[in-house]
């Protein structure tokens, strides 16, 4: 059965709401670091997707992660993080650090697909803890190596403080790719 496009709109519901509502997203090419917008991360969500690609890597290296209040990054050393994986070696890439001035968000390199979500709980509510879930996913094609590592948990204690931002940082080298955050609606 063939439908008329008045019929195809009739039969999507008015008034729906989606679970996640876009917050902010851009495109960054050759940078050191990416820094999202200050105020990504208000009262407006208590909860965040944070989702990041890279679509090159002028070098072989890590990718650290810190957050951001007020325009600036967070660099005391409070950074947690118990994160696991396996690649397709069969290898463990375990990882479990603590009182570090970043997370450690895996590693890129100049043929690799690399891919990072994370879920923010409650980034902008002021206290000690702030908790990010999520995975990762790096495939280097001339190896055929797939690397997944589940963030566990990654987290930073420290005095009460709010959180309003990220910062994807290189170790060497430079990035390109992008970013979307959306907001978990609660209705």
């Amino acid at each position: 059965m063939a439908y008329t496009s008045s019929q195809i709109v009739q039969a999507v519901p008015t008034g729906i709401n989606s679970a996640l509502v876009f917050v902010t997203g851009a495109s960054f090419s050759a940078v050191t670091s990416v820094s999202l917008p200050t105020n990504t991360f208000t009262s407006t969500y208590r909860n965040y997707k944070i989702i990041i690609g890279f679509s090159s890597s002028s070098a072989t290296q890590t990718i650290s992660g810190r957050l951001r209040s007020a325009g600036a990054d967070i660099t005391t050393a409070n950074y947690w993080q118990a994160s696991s994986g396996v690649n397709t070696s069969n290898v463990t890439v375990n990882l479990a650090d603590d009182t570090q001035t970043s997370w450690k968000l895996g590693n890129a390199g100049t043929t690799n697909v690399w891919g990072l979500t994370l879920d923010a709980i409650a980034p902008n509510i002021s206290n000690t803890s702030k908790i990010f879930v999520g995975n990762l996913l790096y495939y280097n094609p001339t190896t055929s190596v797939n690397n997944g590592t589940s963030m566990n948990l990654l987290s930073y204690n420290g005095t009460p403080f709010q959180v309003d931002s990220l910062s994807i940082i290189a170790s060497t080298g430079n990035f390109t790719g992008t970013y979307r955050i959306y907001g978990y609606s609660e209705s």
